[in-house]
């Protein structure tokens, strides 16, 4: 992801996330941030990430968690296939979301 951006005309302000191809990590290595659009990763059904801190749990397990399903997976996990969470994929061209209780 890249840098927040506003655009503003005179009927309406929309913000936005530059794109990026790579970030780079704290050591210099390049990051890919578009492995889901590849054919490379069509293996990969979705991505899990955990927002967990060793100083704060979460009130409910599985909170933290953040579930990125790839579009392009040759084996799709279900919407709601973690019911903790939150879950993110992508319809058309647009990002949705939804957070689990």
């Amino acid at each position: 992801m890249g840098n927040w951006g506003l655009k503003l005309d005179r009927t309406e302000l929309l913000s936005f996330i530059e794109s990026r191809n790579q970030v780079q990590k704290i050591n210099g290595s390049p990051v890919d941030t578009d492995p889901f659009s590849r054919n490379e990763y069509s293996h990969v059904s979705a991505v899990l990430y955990s927002r967990a801190n060793w100083m704060c749990r979460p009130e409910k397990p599985g909170e933290e968690f953040v579930l990125a399903h790839n579009r392009n997976a040759k084996c799709r996990l279900p919407r709601g296939w973690l019911p903790v969470g939150e879950e993110y994929w992508l319809e058309d061209s647009k990002l949705l979301t939804t957070k689990h209780s």
